[in-house]
């Protein structure tokens, strides 16, 4: 087995690793536009991989929207004698739609997104803090209502007479034990969901692309966040020392 064929499974097998269950597009990468053999189009279990090469470096280059977010998994391949610099927010990729219109989609650094996922999770965590107290305010009380009825008749020199009437009452009693279940309950259920978001920060974190020298016969590899814009194609423009690879997607639903 080739050291290319190696390079490529083990850039599907992360790749697939990232994909997240809210997935609603794959990016196809369009090569009918580009002439010789540099760029190829791999397929591994129905995912396409755009794979372009040049005399001493390569990329591939794989493309998923999953919740409101464009995710490209990208792989640099310096096959030069130069170190070269990967910086992945550097990438852009415009939108164009039926119209014909052009949009530029906000590319994520590491710390951008991550940031920006930090800062939703703490909102969240919060927003969960505040319901469970309302939710708190009341519990362990109970009110009861009692409706009474009165009925009086008489007579008083031979005249007799009746009349009713009603009254009510409302008592409240106080069960601190149950309060007490329902705060526990409620602090539970917000350590797992911060137990969860800690797991998920840390998994994106480590899959995220960071800036990186890439010495000579080395490759990286990782995840670039991309703010979702719908469009009919996307034109993705990725740097890489003194070249740029530019790559045309169109999104294929599924």
């Amino acid at each position: 087995m080739s050291k290319s064929t190696i390079l490529f499974i083990i850039f599907i097998l992360i790749a697939i690793f990232i994909v997240g269950c809210a997935t609603t597009f794959k990016l196809s990468p369009v090569i009918e536009n580009y002439s010789g053999n540099n760029i190829e189009k791999l397929f591994f279990e129905g995912n396409e991989v755009a794979w372009v090469k040049s005399k001493d470096r390569d990329i591939m280059i794989y493309g998923i929207k999953t919740g409101g977010n464009i995710v490209l998994h990208v792989l640099f391949n310096n096959r030069s004698d130069k170190n070269i610099n990967v910086i992945p927010e550097s990438i852009s990729v415009v939108g164009i739609n039926e119209y014909d219109e052009k949009v530029s989609l906000k590319v994520y650094s590491a710390e951008e997104y991550l940031k920006k996922m930090r800062n939703t999770q703490m909102l969240a965590l919060v927003l969960q803090a505040t319901g469970n107290a309302m939710s708190s305010m009341n519990s362990g009380r109970s009110t009861t209502t009692t409706n009474t009825n009165t009925y009086v008749s008489g007579n008083v020199g031979g005249n007799s007479f009746y009349g009713t009437g009603n009254s009510t009452s409302t008592s409240t009693t106080y069960d601190p034990s149950k309060q007490a279940e329902i705060n526990r309950r409620n602090q539970e259920q917000l350590e797992r969901n911060a137990k969860q978001y800690r797991k998920q920060y840390a998994a994106t974190k480590q899959g995220l692309l960071k800036k990186t020298t890439l010495f000579p016969n080395y490759y990286i590899e990782g995840n670039v966040m991309v703010k979702y814009e719908r469009a009919m194609k996307y034109i993705v423009k990725i740097p890489f020392g003194n070249e740029t690879f530019t790559l045309e997607f169109k999104p294929v639903m599924y």
